[in-house]
């Protein structure tokens, strides 16, 4: 039950953006989104999350993971990037190492447009890559994708 209660939250905080710039928001076709990804091998997960936008910390703890929505301003950005490779138990989710794999990148966005932090885990740190893809074109903007 716990475990449902935590999915549930975790889809409502998926949902509702978090602003990167400050003033009121703006509309969908004056700004950029990225968001991370969630792909799934079976009972493992490779989770590419975003950490920071521009040196700005999108999360409170370093334990957290976010691969909700981020809405950024157009223009160039760096973005910080952690990749997880986790094992579903009946209760959690469980990362295989004590501390993700951190990667930054830079690309440029573009208002209106929407991007995502994809990532694969070659099963040591040296086959591992992590991308940023624009969601509507499929063109990789940043990093490079195996």
């Amino acid at each position: 039950m716990r475990a449902m209660i935590l999915i549930l939250f975790a889809g409502l905080a998926a949902c509702m953006p978090v602003r990167t710039y400050p003033g009121p928001q703006l509309p969908r076709a004056e700004v950029a989104t990225i968001r991370g990804a969630v792909n799934s091998y079976g009972l493992s997960w490779v989770i590419a999350a975003v950490d920071a936008v521009d040196g700005k910390k999108i999360l409170r703890r370093a334990d957290e993971v976010n691969w909700g929505r981020i809405e950024i301003l157009p223009g160039a950005h760096e973005v910080s990037a952690s990749l997880w490779v986790s094992v579903v138990t009946p209760v959690t989710l469980v990362n295989r190492g004590s501390t993700p794999e951190f990667r930054r990148l830079s690309f440029i966005a573009e208002a209106g447009e929407s991007y995502v932090v994809d990532g694969s885990w070659g099963g040591k740190p040296a086959n591992n890559a992590v991308w940023i893809v624009n969601e509507r074109t499929k063109q990789i903007v940043a990093g490079v994708k195996p």
